[in-house]
C-alpha cells in the first residue's frame, strides 16, 4: 500500500512539474484522503492551489503542513509567497 502511494506522488509530482495542475490536483486531493497530514502532499496541494490563483486556499493548506512541522522552511517560505 505504501509502494502504491508513493507510486501515485511520483505521478502527481510529474503532472505537478509539467504544469498540469489540474491532474496533479486529482492525484494530490486523493493522496492528502488517504493519508491525512502527510508534509509532502499539503506542500503540492499548496502549491498547486497558489499555481492555479487561489492564494487563500494555498494559505490554508500551507498551514495545515505548519501544524506538521512548524519548521519546515519550504511550507514557511511558499506561505509567504502565497501571502505577497
Amino acid at each position: 500500500a505504501n509502494q502504491d502511494r508513493e507510486k501515485l506522488r511520483h505521478t502527481g509530482y510529474g503532472y505537478l512539474r509539467r504544469g498540469d495542475y489540474q491532474a496533479a490536483l486529482i492525484y494530490f486531493e486523493g493522496l492528502s484522503f488517504i493519508e491525512r497530514g502527510n508534509l509532502f502532499d499539503l506542500q503540492a496541494l499548496g502549491c498547486i492551489h497558489l499555481q492555479m490563483g487561489k492564494a487563500e486556499e494555498a494559505i490554508l493548506l500551507f498551514d495545515r503542513a505548519l501544524e506538521v512541522d512548524p519548521t519546515d522552511l519550504r511550507t514557511q517560505l511558499n506561505r509567504a509567497k502565497a501571502r505577497s
